[in-house]
């Protein structure tokens, strides 16, 4: 089980999958049936801003275990503090990617009150948060 779980397949390929069809299965489970008799609307696949939201989680959440290890380990206080630091910065880089992000699906993602465009609402999306997520994952060592 070790081995399948530390493999690189896992880390890049299965843990970005699973998150994907799990925020699909969420999206599509949780939506009013009263208005929508639909299992899967095209809108359910536009998961790519939950996903860059759950990166920068994720990479806050490890800032807070490399913290803290700084309590039972002091001789590793300068290693940690030079790696929050660059924790700080990309962690406000990836905040105005998403921003920016939301901005163009905002402007440019929508036909209508309701639907989203193929490309700017859903597909552009999805490949930033997917990206975004696969880079984290990378950089913190799960």
């Amino acid at each position: 089980m070790i081995e399948v779980l530390s493999s690189t397949y896992f880390k890049y390929l299965v843990v970005p999958l699973l998150a994907t069809i799990f925020v699909i299965f969420i999206k599509s489970v949780s939506r009013n049936d009263r208005q929508h008799n639909t299992f899967l609307k095209k809108e359910d696949f536009a998961f790519g801003l939950e996903m860059g939201v759950t990166a920068i989680l994720l990479l806050l959440g490890n800032s807070v275990t490399m913290a803290q290890q700084t309590i039972s380990d002091p001789s590793i206080v300068s290693v940690v503090n030079e790696k929050l630091l660059f924790v700080g910065w990309i962690a406000l880089a990836l905040s105005f990617g998403l921003w920016g992000v939301s901005t163009i699906v905002r402007r440019l993602g929508w036909q209508g009150e309701t639907e989203l465009k193929i490309f700017w609402g859903i597909i552009f999306p999805d490949i930033f948060g997917l990206v975004v997520l696969i880079y984290v994952v990378s950089i913190i060592g799960f």
